[in-house]
């Protein structure tokens, strides 16, 4: 394990959601800290027995929940990219993202 004696990010003023100097892209092609920030979605199983014959149950925790929320996200999702991405980089404060830094 590499020790770390340092942050990557010394100036506070530095920090923004989503973007990290040394981004990672996952083997599914999803770049984390290129940029855009991603929800998490965690769900905490209910203090529960989880065996064979509860698994059922336990899938249904589970599934629900996250039918649910894929279902808002697509939901909120804008029909037109090129206006939502007009209507972000008119509140970007470009004093401290700069698009052009990450291509974008």
């Amino acid at each position: 394990m590499t020790p770390f004696n340092r942050l990557a990010i010394q100036n506070p003023d530095e920090l923004l959601f989503g973007v990290s100097p040394r981004p990672l892209t996952t083997r599914s092609g999803m770049t984390i800290g290129g940029g855009i920030v991603y929800p998490e979605l965690n769900f905490t199983l209910p203090a529960m027995l989880v065996n064979e014959a509860t698994l059922p149950e336990v899938r249904q925790h589970y599934l629900r929940p996250w039918l649910n929320r894929i279902q808002e996200a697509v939901e909120g999702l804008p029909g037109d990219e090129n206006q939502f991405i007009s209507d972000m980089m008119a509140r970007l404060d470009t004093t401290k993202f700069v698009p052009a830094d990450y291509g974008l």
